[in-house]
């Protein structure tokens, strides 16, 4: 069940709209006419969004949301799946939900006169008592793969886009960078990894102005990843 509830203002240059989503539920398992304790769980789901418009062409958005993301029957499912020997899976049926709070500013520059666009773009997403993965080999070099919950997981995004004319030579120009982090959690062999992930992406295209005829365009792009994991013993 999902009641919700929300309220929106407008005025001349701005919008601001605020909502309250109450998220109740129960899960539980059944298996071979055993059913195991059922859980309740009761959240409180906030959210936001809110506009400026500085200028015709200039504005501002800031969006928050936070949602609720229940196991599916696979990850709580604790029947052994052995259809590759060498890779068993199986499910957890005490996983939690996830909790995540989500975050967004978003920025928009058009000039109309010169068709200049800046667009501007940070994220970021907080997920409480994520679900990852957890491995086991035993001395068969058989692997067991499950579920748990870790204590959180963090991405941040952000993303700049320009485009311009140059129009003494008829052609148009755009730039886009990329910047991409987030950092985790899984466990290993009893090990817990905390792994980072840092991503860099950066195109520049150009192509021509004037398309009766011809269609023109050329560009590169470039990407780099960094992954690193960090071992710790518990």
């Amino acid at each position: 069940m999902k009641p919700k509830l929300g309220i929106k203002r407008t005025g001349e240059k701005s919008t601001l709209s605020l909502a309250m989503q109450m998220e109740i539920g129960e899960m539980d398992n059944t298996l071979n006419n055993a059913l195991s304790s059922p859980s309740n769980f009761l959240y409180w789901l906030p959210s936001l969004w809110y506009e400026y418009q500085f200028q015709t062409g200039r504005r501002l958005m800031l969006f928050y949301n936070t949602d609720v993301n229940v196991p599916g029957v696979t990850q709580l499912l604790p029947v052994v799946n052995n259809i590759n020997p060498l890779s068993v899976y199986h499910g957890n049926p005490d996983l939690k939900p996830e909790i995540s709070h989500q975050f967004n500013a978003h920025y928009i520059l058009f000039d109309q006169f010169s068709f200049t666009s800046l667009v501007a773009n940070v994220s970021g997403t907080y997920v409480k008592d994520k679900i990852n993965s957890v491995r086991t080999v035993d001395n068969n070099l058989i692997m067991i793969n499950t579920l748990d919950n870790f204590d959180k997981e963090v991405i941040v995004n952000g993303n700049i886009d320009f485009s311009t004319p140059l129009r003494r030579l008829d052609v148009k120009i755009h730039l886009n960078l990329d910047e991409s982090w987030n950092k985790g959690l899984n466990l290993i062999n009893r090990v817990e990894n905390e792994y980072t992930n840092l991503g860099h992406r950066f195109s520049f295209s150009i192509d021509n102005r004037k398309k009766e005829k011809w269609d023109v365009n050329t560009g590169v792009e470039v990407t780099l990843t960094n992954s690193r994991i960090r071992f710790r013993a518990i």
